[in-house]
Formats: structure tokens, C-alpha cells, sequence
């Protein structure tokens, strides 16, 4: 008796500490694969739909000694309006024409016929339930056309649509791609057994008539056809808003991947719809001449946060007149249709923790509609916004804050990990180094009128800096064996002190006194850092008056700037960032604290040849077979996969 007892009690205290988790009420964009972007947990004393209940009538017991609504209102609102502006094309998803606004326009949102959800009820009562749903629609709105939205809610089985009797021929079917949010400005009655949908149209004020047992039935703001119960209160919508998803809900906050708060999942909401609002004139692209590896990586970014059509092609004979065609880099593409849209596509200037003709996966890429950031000859979109935008105090100071973040965490390009230098400069010498560059570099090609080689541009430098200690740092892909370039010469024994291939780029830049250089991202580092620059080539970055620049009258320079104006254009506005955890469009500050760790690695010596050449072999196979899985067998568009 006294081992079952305390059996009993171990059970008991067991389930005490015992804690449920499930889907929160904000999950756009997330992907089953990916974390979740919200979710509820509860300690299960009891039911999970019990305890659930108590904690809810808790927080609106809380919420009520709060009179902040317009507070509470406000965060409500912007949340709405996030959700309508990731519609991502009624008209796309529909498979007739017409519309179903009007003064009662009435939706019915489908549901798996299984749903991970503790307040669902059985496959039998869920069948059973829509089918009393779609006869209460049809008779409480004789003449209407019912539009039948598939909910985003995760779940398995086939459509509660399907197994119900036959849907009637004049019903519109549209399926869930946020379609169901733009629709809700409109409606004016919502079915539904329990979606989440149900919640943000009561939200929106809807009318929403609920044939299930969901949490948000109950109190007074649905129109409730099953018995409710453990409900002791009538808030309102706001009230019912705070206490659902400001007191109970949890959230990851998508720059940190910590826990975090509404406020911030709605800030990454409005980033997704920023992204698809400046490219949303794009509906189709034909990406000429990528390699199969390189398309994962760039797929995510030519998609634009919308739905798009990508044809991978060879040659731009494939595309299309529809198309826009983008190419890497300012690779020349002739169109024998005529003049067709271009899109050009490069790394962008915090790319990841490794090289990129390593095969790293790149956090940042920049897409560009007029040229290309290394090509005078074309100004693109990078010349155009530097010349004309307006920055404000606050996006000046964002940018002041993000350089001094940058500066820091010691953060470049490829952030390969850090090593100070071994040597050691004579006291009272100027220490230049001069950054070195790959020989058929892109940006030496287009932007190097003059001088074109690493050799040319270290004797250039010593006729400049006779009495100076002069460091040469070659290029690292030149280190890694991956691109041609300068090394090391006997010939350079007079002109420069120390070859240095040890230490890290930032290192290296910290203890000069100033930077010379063509074109190379270096100089935008050494900026960055509050160091004198010099350049030989036509970068970016030069000729705004910050850089002692060796040719004058860079074309597309029409004003002078201040480093938080260059910062603000060059790293804010220009790029487009990528969270590969979470599948999303992010910020330049949540790619600091991604890459910061990393970064502050201790650098070691390149590995061996062979050793990188079956890392990168393994890398090509991975994304030649994601790309095979997402488009080049089953045509779809897929998930985008993680990449370490």
C-alpha cells in the first residue's frame, strides 16, 4: 500500500511539473521545418485545454487592471496590418475570377482533418462539425457566394472539404498564402470550427460564427454553437488581444533567436513585406548561367519575399518577354527579343564565415536593377541611392550604431576568424598596408583604368611612402588556391617589408596608419574604422570625400558624404539580408550577432588543399541535390534549406 501510494504521488508530481507547447497564434511565413515564431506553453495539472483556460482567465484578470487599449489597440492594429501586407496575390490563388466583397460577405475557413491542437476534438466530431457548419453558411446567407479559405494551421490528414458533402459549384475555393488577411477588411462573416483565422478575424471585428471549442471562443466576442465553458469574464478585444498575445504567448525574437516579444516578430513581419513591396513588379525571372551549387544559395533572394517563378536557364535565348534576367555579377547578356529587365546579382559585404568560392553560404546579397556596385561605367542602384536619398537622424544614427557594432566584433566579409600579426613595426614608422586583390578581379576589370596589378600598386605605393613599413596582404581566395593572384615575388624583396598571410584582414587594418588599394573591399573596411584610405581603382566607396582617391571625376559621385551616410546606403539600404534557421528576410544588426561568434574565432592557418577540396566537394554534391529536390525534379518551389 505504501509503494503504491507513493507511486501515486511520483505520478502526480510528475505530471505537475509536466509542460505542454504548441503553436502560437503567430506562425507567418514559418515553415514546419523551421522553430516556431510563436508558441503557448502551459504546466498541465490537469487538461491541457484546463489549464490553458486558467492561465488565460488569469491574464484577463491582470489585463483588466490595465486601462491601456489605445496602447493595446495600437500593437493589435500594426499586427493586422503586417498580416494583410504579406498577400502574396489573391488573384493567384483563386481558381475563378470575381470577388466576395459586399455588404455580408461570408468565408468559411477549411481545416485538416487532424490538428496538434488541445482544443480540437476528435477526426469523427471535426467531420461531423463542418458539416453542420456549411448547412448554418449556406442557410444564414441564402444568395451569398461563401469563399472557402484553406487555414495555415498545421495539421495532417486531408481537408475537412473534402470529406463533407459537396461543396456547392458557385463556392470560390482560394488556398492559404496570406490571402485569407486581405480578405478580412471586406468580411463580414467568418465559419470555422477553430482556426486561427477565426482569432484575427475577431480581431478585425468580423463576425465569427465557431462550431468547435477553440481558446477564443467564449468570452463573449464569437458566435459560440457549442457549449463553452471554465470562461469567467467579457473583455474586449483588446483586452482579449493583451492577454493572448502580449501575456501568454512566447516568441522568438528573429534577430537573436532568443526569446523575445510580439513587438519584434511584427518588426520581421514588416521587413518580409518590405522586401516583397520592392520587387513585387517582378513576376518572373530567368536566372542565365548559374551553377547548380550556387542556385540554393541564391534562390531565396531572387524570390523576393514574394512568389515568384524562377526558370533557370543557360543562355537568355530561355527567357522569355515576361522575364526579367538576372545574371551574376555584370556578366554581358544579349537578348536577341530586345531590351528585357535586368537584374544583377553579387555578394553583398557581410557574407558569411567563410569564402565564398569556398562554398559558404552567404547571409547577405544584393540585387540590383541598373548595374552593378563595382562598375563606374554603369551606375547602379548603390550610385542612385547614395545620390539622391534622403537620410534621416534616425536611420543616420542606426547606422552609426550598426559601424560601431561592425568595428567591435571585428566583422568583414568573410570573417575567417582572427590572428594578430607576428611582427613588429620599427618605432615611429608609418605602417601601410595595401590590400591585395584577385587578378581577373571583376572590379579591377570595370574599375581600374590606371594601375591593374597587385605588383604595379606596391611599387606605386613605395614611390608614395619611400620611408613607410609597407605590409602586403594577399587576397584570400589567392591564399586558398581558389583564384589567381599575387602571392609572393623575389622581386618585391626592396619594395615591400612584410608579406603577411597569417593575420586577420581587421587585425592587420588596426595596426596600419593607413590603407591602400585598387578597388578592394579592405578600404571599405579600413573606413569603417576611422582609418586614412587611398585608392588607385574606382570603388564604391571612393570619390564621396572620404578616400584620398588617385583618379578624379569618378563618374555617378554628385555629392560629397559622411561615413553614416556611406553605412547607411551601403549596408542598410542596398542589400538584402537572410536568416537560413529561420527562412526569412532579416537586418543587417541581426547578421552582426550572427556572424560575431564566429568571427572572434582564432584563425589558423589555411587548411590543406586537400582536405578543402572534399569540404567543398561535399558542399557542391549537398547543393546540387536541394536544387535537384526543389526545382530540377519536381519543378516546385520548396522550402529553402538551412546551411551551416
Amino acid at each position: 500500500m505504501v509503494a503504491r501510494a507513493y507511486r501515486q504521488v511520483v505520478r502526480r508530481m510528475r505530471r505537475a511539473r509536466q509542460t505542454y507547447v504548441w503553436n502560437g497564434p503567430v506562425q507567418e511565413g514559418s515553415h514546419p521545418s523551421r522553430k516556431r515564431l510563436s508558441w503557448f506553453e502551459v504546466p498541465v495539472a490537469r487538461s491541457i485545454s484546463a489549464s490553458f483556460l486558467e492561465a488565460l482567465n488569469d491574464a484577463l484578470d491582470e489585463s483588466g487592471k490595465r486601462a491601456c487599449e489605445d496602447e493595446w489597440c495600437a500593437l493589435m492594429n500594426r499586427l493586422l496590418d503586417a498580416y494583410v501586407g504579406a498577400d502574396s496575390g489573391l488573384e493567384r490563388s483563386t481558381r475563378r475570377t470575381g470577388s466576395p466583397h459586399g455588404s455580408a460577405a461570408v468565408v468559411i475557413v477549411d481545416e485538416r482533418l487532424s490538428l496538434p491542437d488541445p482544443f480540437a476534438c476528435s477526426r469523427w466530431d471535426r467531420r461531423a462539425a463542418f458539416r453542420r457548419l456549411l448547412r448554418a453558411a449556406k442557410d444564414a446567407h441564402p444568395g451569398q457566394t461563401p469563399w472557402i479559405v484553406r487555414s495555415g494551421d498545421r495539421g495532417s490528414g486531408p481537408w475537412l472539404s473534402g470529406t463533407a458533402l459537396t461543396l456547392s459549384n458557385d463556392a470560390c475555393l482560394t488556398t492559404h498564402d496570406g490571402s485569407f488577411h486581405a480578405l478580412l477588411p471586406e468580411v463580414r462573416h467568418v465559419y470555422t470550427l477553430g482556426a486561427t483565422e477565426g482569432l484575427y478575424a475577431l480581431l478585425r471585428g468580423a463576425t465569427v460564427h465557431v462550431f468547435g471549442r477553440p481558446y477564443y471562443a467564449g468570452w463573449g466576442l464569437t458566435d459560440d454553437r457549442e457549449p463553452q465553458y471554465g470562461r469567467r469574464s467579457s473583455p474586449t478585444r483588446e483586452a482579449f488581444f493583451h492577454a493572448v498575445f502580449v501575456r501568454l504567448a512566447h516568441y522568438l525574437d528573429p534577430s537573436s533567436h532568443r526569446e523575445g516579444a510580439l513587438d519584434a516578430v511584427v518588426a520581421s513581419m514588416e521587413l518580409q513585406n518590405e522586401v516583397a513591396r520592392r520587387y513585387g513588379d517582378i513576376r518572373s525571372i530567368a536566372a542565365c548561367g548559374f551553377q547548380w551549387w550556387k542556385r540554393p544559395f541564391i534562390k531565396p533572394f531572387l524570390e523576393g519575399g514574394a512568389a515568384k517563378k524562377i526558370s533557370w536557364v543557360r543562355k537568355p535565348s530561355g527567357a522569355v518577354a515576361e522575364h526579367h534576367i538576372a545574371t551574376w555579377g555584370a556578366r554581358a547578356v544579349r537578348h536577341s527579343r530586345g531590351t528585357v529587365p535586368r537584374l544583377f546579382i553579387e555578394d553583398g559585404f557581410l557574407h558569411s564565415c567563410g569564402l565564398g568560392s569556398d562554398l559558404s553560404a552567404p547571409f547577405s546579397q544584393v540585387i540590383d536593377r541598373s548595374g552593378i556596385y563595382f562598375d563606374p561605367h554603369r551606375p547602379g542602384d548603390l550610385a542612385s541611392l547614395l545620390n539622391q536619398t534622403v537620410f534621416d537622424d534616425a536611420e543616420l544614427a542606426r547606422a552609426r550604431a550598426l559601424r560601431e557594432r561592425i568595428v567591435a566584433a571585428g566583422l568583414t566579409k568573410y570573417n575567417l576568424g582572427r590572428r594578430r600579426p607576428t611582427w613588429t613595426a620599427p618605432a615611429d614608422a608609418q605602417v601601410v598596408l595595401v590590400a591585395g586583390q584577385v587578378a581577373d578581379d571583376a572590379s579591377v576589370r570595370f574599375g581600374c583604368p590606371g594601375i591593374r596589378t597587385s605588383e604595379a600598386l606596391l611599387h606605386e605605393v613605395r614611390k608614395r611612402r619611400p620611408a613607410a613599413w609597407l605590409v602586403y596582404r594577399p587576397h584570400p581566395d589567392v591564399l586558398a588556391g581558389n583564384r589567381r593572384g599575387l602571392i609572393g615575388d623575389p622581386g618585391l624583396d626592396d619594395v615591400v617589408d612584410v608579406i603577411d598571410t597569417t593575420a586577420d584582414i581587421v587585425s592587420l587594418i588596426d595596426a596600419a596608419d593607413e590603407v591602400h588599394t585598387l578597388t578592394s573591399l579592405a578600404g571599405f573596411d579600413a573606413l569603417l574604422r576611422g582609418k586614412e584610405v587611398f585608392t588607385y581603382g574606382m570603388p564604391f566607396y571612393a570619390g564621396w570625400g572620404l578616400t584620398h582617391d588617385a583618379i578624379s571625376g569618378i563618374p555617378a559621385r554628385n555629392r560629397p558624404l559622411t561615413l553614416d551616410m556611406l553605412t547607411a546606403g551601403v549596408l542598410l539600404r542596398y542589400p538584402l539580408y537572410w536568416d537560413w534557421e529561420l527562412g526569412r528576410f532579416t537586418t543587417a544588426e541581426a547578421i552582426v550577432c550572427r556572424l560575431r561568434a564566429q568571427a572572434q574565432r582564432s584563425r589558423f592557418a589555411m587548411q590543406p588543399m586537400a582536405l578543402r577540396a572534399v569540404r567543398k566537394a561535399w558542399r557542391w554534391s549537398r547543393n546540387v541535390v536541394i536544387h535537384l529536390a526543389q526545382d530540377g525534379i519536381t519543378g516546385s518551389r520548396g522550402s529553402h534549406e538551412r546551411f551551416p
